[in-house]
Parts: structure tokens; sequence; C-alpha cells
């Protein structure tokens, strides 16, 4: 017999699935370290504020414009697991929130974000590991292109590797003029994880894209716009102000016929993850990419073997 409290739990979990467009499932699709139920539980307590977001290596400040803020200002924002999982959970709790118009997305301290953290990469004791970062990277990016509230990235300091590609895709970019821009994992001896070879080419288009990837090179916000990654280049003191007036821009017209539109522009962008993937777990299987990490920590020039 089905009882009230079945009823209630089936009301919810459609309801979820409506909200976060099928979000939920991808996640179960593509989380292998945990159940679905476990998964629906924490959906649930963080779209109905039933759970606090436990890391504090990411702050969110709620409002009609939402700050969500890479807190690890020591080593400019680096990303390892501890912050995929605070921004994954920054972004469940806002599936429901009709309050919250537009997102903003920044780093603390110097950096927007450095991209992944060195040290934990290097750290990996297996491919194992290396695929359960790439699949939790790709669960929380994809969270940010599919929540139906225009995402802002604002962009100071360094954005590089990871962080360029969390950057990329977000809706839209301001950045101030000391910003700099770089795809530098081949350096490394390693290969891109958050998008690059197939979200970053919607954005700036394949001739940019290939040269940034392939080259390692560091670009700065002037030449960042020019290519198409930045939507505005405004001076330091202004970007506070710049992204305001945006975020208040986008606020102002219907939320429904934002949200709509947003999605519809994502939905007609069919992304292949399946090469990147591939490629990014062999790095840490070759010798190259442990020399190139090791060689970075140390603050050495890498010998690559090939």
């Amino acid at each position: 017999m089905i009882s009230p409290a079945h009823i209630r739990l089936f009301s919810t979990a459609i309801h979820i699935m409506q909200a976060s467009k099928y979000l939920l499932f991808f996640e179960i699709q593509h989380q292998k370290q945990a159940t679905w139920p476990a998964l629906l539980t924490r959906h649930i307590n963080l779209i109905f504020g039933l759970q606090n977001m436990a890391d504090e290596s990411v702050v969110v400040e709620h409002g009609t414009t939402t700050s969500i803020t890479l807190n690890r200002p020591d080593i400019h924002n680096a990303i390892n697991f501890d912050v995929l999982t605070g921004l994954r959970d920054a972004f469940a709790s806002l599936l429901k929130d009709n309050s919250c118009r537009s997102i903003v997305l920044k780093g603390a301290g110097k950096s927007f974000c450095s991209g992944s953290d060195i040290k934990y990469l290097a750290a990996f004791k297996n491919s194992g590991e290396a695929a359960e970062f790439f699949d939790m990277m790709y669960i929380v990016y994809h969270y940010v292109e599919s929540i139906d509230k225009p995402v802002i990235a604002e962009i100071h300091g360094s954005c590089m590797g990871a962080g360029l590609e969390l950057a990329a895709v977000c809706d839209l970019r301001i950045a101030s003029s000391d910003a700099t821009f770089a795809m530098p994992e081949v350096k490394l001896g390693i290969t891109p994880s958050g998008g690059a070879t197939y979200r970053l080419p919607t954005v700036i288009g394949q001739t940019a894209t290939r040269y940034m990837v392939l080259t390692g090179e560091t670009i700065g916000a002037d030449e960042a716009y020019r290519i198409g990654l930045l939507n505005k280049v405004v001076e330091p003191a202004k970007l506070d102000e710049e992204v305001r007036k945006v975020a208040e821009a986008i606020n102002a017209s219907s939320r429904t016929a934002v949200g709509n539109a947003k999605l519809a522009m994502t939905e007609n962008q069919k992304f292949e993850r399946r090469m990147e993937r591939e490629k990014y777990i062999q790095s840490f299987i070759d010798t190259d990419g442990k020399e190139g990490l090791d060689a970075f920590i140390n603050h050495r020039k890498p010998e690559f073997k090939s």
C-alpha cells in the first residue's frame, strides 16, 4: 500500500526533476561514488534548504543576484575536489530559488581561478582518481550551463586552465584589464579536463582554441576580448560596478523568458566529452604527465620523454 509519505516523496522527486531539468539523473549517471537514493536525498535537502553547503572553499551570498565565490585565495582559488563539491552544492541549492534571477561567479583574493590544484593532481595514485576528478568537474560545469539563471563570470587576475574552462561555461564574462588567460596544460604534460576541446570552440572558435590549447600561451584581457572570450573589459576599480549593471539588466527582464532563452541556447550546443576524458586520464598514466606536474611543483623545467 502506498502511504502518504510515499506520495509526498514521489511528488517531491517530480518537482525536483522539473526544477533541475533532469540534472539529478545526469549526476546519477556520471557520479560513481554515490547511489541514487543518496543523491536524491542530497538534492532534496539542498533545494529545500535542509542541508548547509559544508565547504568553505566556496562561499554563497544569496540574493536577486546570487554571488558564488571561489574561496582559496592563498593558492589563487585552484580547483580540487572540495571546490567542485562546493560548486555543485551551490548551484543545486539555486535550482528552485525563484528569488534568484542571476548568478555572479568570482574568485576571492588576487585571482579568479588559476586552474586545477597542481599538488592535488600530482597526488593521484592511479588513473581512476583522475577519472573521478574529471567526472566531477564535468558534472559541475554541466550544472553551470544547465541552470535556468544566467551566470556571469567576474574575472580578475589569473584565469587559467580549468579556471578558464569554468569561465567559458558561464553565460557572460566580464574581466578587469589586469586579467590574464591561458590553457597551460600541455606545458605540464597533461591535457584539458573542463571542456576546452569541445566547449571553448563554441565561444572563441576553433582557430583561437587550437592556438591557446596547443601553445599554452598566456594572453591579456584585450586579446581575450578580441578573440571573443570576453564580453567586456573594464578597469579593475570598475569591475564590481560593471558586473552589477549587467546583472541588473538581466534581472529587469522576465525571469521565465531569460531562463528559457538560456536553456534553448544551451540545448542547441551538443558537447562531446568522450575524447577529452580519455586523453585526460591517459595523462596520468604517461610519464610526461607525472614529470610535468612534479617539475611545476619543484620549480624546474620539465624533461619530457616524448
